[in-house]
């Protein structure tokens, strides 16, 4: 099948030379059958590229490990969803998934070139895509094959299968819909390529790429959001977006890609920034290549780049073949291009479509310089550049601004705080701009919407900063022991930048959604008073005879609750590292967290061990019900309980004895039951032979045998010196216990043959008072279980985080547990409006994916009275 897949790529290789050669030919001497049979090339090449993937796609299901890509990203124990996802896991899968993408692309492409009239248009638009094709079949046919098989052997018994990080039903989707993004980008170019060669300037190619553009928005848009939320789930740092240079590279395209489509809806209307767009749309598909190259550069260190890729010289010849060629076309054609209209009014929908793509422009340029300054300041000849300026302004002003000596380093802090401007600043225009008409119009009117739309988001803007700032003082007072009046003005002295940037973020997103509200709802008003129709009816209709107007209003809303989510971030409440023991607890956020105890298991199936976290969540000084003190109360030899620091409930009891008693029952019951097993009980010796239970655990786990050690010694130390010797026994990995004390020996054992749930979750000593036992209360709170995995094949362990999500914030821990030691090293944040950011992204991309293909029809529906 290897040497089938081979054949295939060189096959396709050449088709696609000889349909590229057919457009270019057919677009010189202007001739419609060269044109189409490009087109039906085109069509051949989609179909044997998708012979080529399925071919692929058979040896990772068959486990054909003599391809040396199969045998490096799967294994023969991976599930049918990763060894899918494993087709683009690595370079040569992602090239060949690229390829097979762009020439479905372009075989949907190619019924629009079989009708086509305009010969020079369609041909130029086809032979762009072959070109781009061509390329790609290039690198895979002399750079990056995917069918290279071991010369020397069959191949190993086993792959080296995929990284434990990638094994993630988000990570299964992400890198397609990301990739699929980038590669739709290509037939908006070709379109926009076709009207400058051809010398169209009436717009026309914005209509045949819309579609497209909105198809490779959307996709792009749902790639960086996965790929959000899986950073979210499973990094365990607590946020969604690091500002990693591929991260921001991938960021690139959507930026411009954003802009293009906001301006070439008004070329569609009023004939305006026909440069502009070209611009956009050549600009855009640059940076997918861009974003590609540098991903395999190695120019940037990155969780996600490609090691040791051959692939850099090739993208940057291409690059700038692409910068050559398409500058001096658009130069060619400026003349031509010259706009329908010009700008009437500062305040009309085209000045605030200006105002947004400049914006979209300087964050494009933010994190394109924010992303590559660290290299380029590595640079000698860039170092003395900029301390010859540095010279200058000290010698002009005075300064003493220090030289550059090393390289300059910009982290996720600076990347937020210069971007976050910019963003606001978009956010409002989004919000003003579709306020305002076309042209000129009546601006008493407009003023009236603004207003309303304007005092609405005020209203809500302040509710929330007046429930942000008493919920955080509330807080403050509860643990600093403050008035409500002093924690207020604690938190208001304390409200940082962000804070304020969080502010103006809930303001604003409150007016993009009054704003989308107000045009959707006064729009289904006037349907029902022109047609009769019931409102979900007139609703209904108007998103499917105007989905342009309409769809891009829900996806203003949840562009809207996105930054809901984004702006919940300034009110972020977070601990990290804190080494905790058990009944160890921190105070975040209103709440006690506690951590009870760690469990481990072994998954065969999966390869790998799993530690879990167990941390009891409850309200920070909430009284523990009555029923649950009554349970502790009634446990024998019980004299008094102190519930003062709940859910820790202190039991003093009778005498010292009773008190060390309890002890090694309940530590049996809650501390040894969960991890060791009984092999052998000999009572007239007292002696204990205990085995892990989760003994496959100790594969990957060795030093986790430490740990049962050391919980061992906790008892022997509590319940009193020389009363319990424990050592490790011969041969089996099990542990020794002999006990000296016989009531002692007794009450270990019967804690381990209790299978009756106790009221408490489990227990510690109280220094320096024998009679006083600590137990954390059972039934009450929540228990969160963050997990850690180890991997038999691989070093670095992934961490699953738990997250109690709701309304109004997220409570996020994440736990590493120490090897071989009681301890943890925990960290926890309480994210505000997180739920909100993930809400929106649902509705951008529903919607988004609602306008690619929208019903057709432009009846009956109501349009806002425009002058002009």
């Amino acid at each position: 099948m290897q040497v089938l897949g081979q054949v295939l790529v060189l096959v396709s290789f050449g088709l696609t030379a000889v349909v590229a050669a057919l457009a270019m030919a057919g677009v010189i001497l202007d001739d419609k059958v060269y044109v189409r049979a490009s087109a039906f090339g085109i069509r051949s090449a989609a179909w044997l590229n998708g012979a080529v993937a399925l071919v692929l796609l058979h040896g990772f299901l068959t486990h054909d490990f003599s391809n040396q890509y199969i045998a490096s990203y799967s294994d023969s124990g991976m599930p049918l969803l990763y060894l899918l996802a494993a087709f683009w896991a690595g370079e040569k899968g992602a090239l060949l998934f690229w390829v097979v993408v762009l020439s479905i692309a372009g075989a949907v492409m190619s019924r629009r070139i079989m009708r086509c009239e305009d010969t020079k248009f369609c041909g130029t638009a086809g032979a762009v895509v072959a070109l781009a094709l061509f390329f790609f079949e290039l690198l895979m046919v002399y750079a990056s094959h995917p069918f290279e098989i071991f010369l020397t052997f069959q191949g190993p018994a086993d792959g080296s299968g995929m990284n434990p990080l990638l094994q993630n039903p988000l990570m299964a989707v992400h890198p397609p819909l990301q990739l699929a993004g980038f590669v739709a980008y290509t037939i908006p170019f070709a379109f926009g390529m076709g009207a400058l060669v051809s010398g169209r300037s009436d717009g026309s190619w914005i209509r045949e790429a819309r579609p497209w553009n909105l198809f490779a928005w959307t996709m792009l848009t749902a790639g960086l959001l996965i790929g959000g939320l899986w950073a979210y789930l499973e990094l365990g740092w607590g946020g969604f977006w690091g500002w990693d240079p591929v991260e921001n590279a991938a960021l690139l395209p959507w930026l411009s890609g954003t802009a293009l489509l906001h301006s070439s809806a008004t070329e569609r209307r009023r004939g305006m920034f026909r440069r502009w767009n070209l611009f956009l749309v050549i600009l855009t598909f640059l940076l997918t290549i861009f974003a590609t190259f540098l991903t395999r550069s190695q120019l940037i260190a990155s969780l996600h780049s490609f090691a040791n890729s051959v692939l850099t010289p090739y993208f940057m010849y291409y690059m700038l073949v692409l910068i050559v060629g398409c500058g001096s076309l658009l130069a060619w054609r400026y003349k031509r291009l010259a706009p329908a209209h010009r700008v009437e009014s500062l305040w009309s929908r085209e000045s605030m479509v200006v105002a947004n793509g400049i914006l979209f422009m300087v964050a494009l340029f933010i994190v394109l310089w924010g992303t590559l300054l660290p290299k380029m300041s590595e640079s000698p000849a860039v170092q003395m550049a900029i301390n010859s300026v540095i010279d200058i302004f000290n010698s002009v002003t005075g300064g003493n601004a220090s030289r550059l000596k090393e390289a300059l380093v910009v982290g996720p802090d600076w990347f937020n705080k210069v971007i976050a401007p910019v963003g606001l600043l978009i956010l409002a225009l989004t919000a003003i701009g579709p306020m305002l008409p076309f042209r000129t119009g009546d601006r008493a009117l407009v003023r009236r919407r603004l207003g309303k739309t304007a005092i609405l988001a005020v209203v809500v803007a302040l509710t929330v900063a007046i429930v942000f700032v008493l919920a955080r003082a509330f807080r403050l007072s509860g643990d600093m022991d403050l008035t409500l009046s002093a924690a207020v003005l604690l938190t208001l002295r304390g409200l940082s930048l962000a804070g304020v940037y969080g502010i103006l973020g809930v303001l604003f997103a409150s007016w993009v959604m009054a704003t989308a509200t107000l045009d959707y709802f006064s729009s289904v008003r006037l349907n029902v008073g022109m047609t009769g129709h019931s409102r979900l009816k007139a609703a209904v209709s108007l998103f499917r005879s105007n989905p342009g107007r309409f769809g891009g209003d829900i996806v203003h809303i949840g562009v809207a609750l996105c930054f809901l989510g984004f702006a919940g971030a300034a009110g972020k409440l977070e601990k990290k590292d804190v080494i905790m023991e058990p009944m160890d607890r921190m105070v975040l956020g209103g709440s006690d967290l506690v951590y009870v105890d760690t469990a481990e298991k072994f998954v065969s199936k999966g390869g790998f061990a799993s530690v879990v976290t167990n941390v009891l969540v409850y309200p920070h000084r909430k009284p523990l019900p009555e029923k649950v003190l009554s349970k502790l109360r009634a446990i024998p030899n019980v004299v008094d309980i102190d519930a003062e620091q709940s859910p820790e409930v202190i039991l003093r009891f009778k005498s010292d004895d009773a008190a060390r008693m309890f002890f090694a029952q309940a530590f049996a019951r809650t501390v040894m039951k969960k991890d060791l097993t009984p092999v052998r009980i000999d009572h007239s010796r007292g002696e204990l032979y205990l085995a892990p239970t989760a003994l496959g655990t100790l594969k990957v786990l060795p030093r986790a045998f430490l740990r049962y050690m050391e919980e061992l010694k906790v008892l022997a130390a509590v319940v009193g010196p020389n009363v319990i010797e424990v050592r490790r026994a011969r041969g089996e990995p099990m542990i020794l216990a002999r006990c000296s004390d016989k009531d002692i020996f007794r009450s270990i054992v019967q804690g381990l043959n209790d299978d009756d749930a106790p009221p408490y979750l489990t227990t510690a000593p109280v220094k320096g008072d024998a009679r006083r036992v600590r137990v954390l209360a059972a039934g009450v709170g929540k228990m969160m279980r963050p997990e850690v995995r180890f991997y038999l094949n691989f070093e670095s362990p992934t961490s699953e985080v738990d997250i109690d999500s709701g309304l109004l914030y997220d409570l996020y821990i994440a736990a590493m547990p120490g090897m071989g030691s009681r301890a943890v090293n925990m960290s926890a944040m309480v994210n505000p409006l997180m739920t909100w950011l993930w809400a929106g992204a649902l509705v951008v991309l529903v919607f988004g994916f609602a306008l690619v293909f929208p019903a057709r029809g432009n009846q009956g529906v109501p349009r806002r009275k425009e002058a002009g």
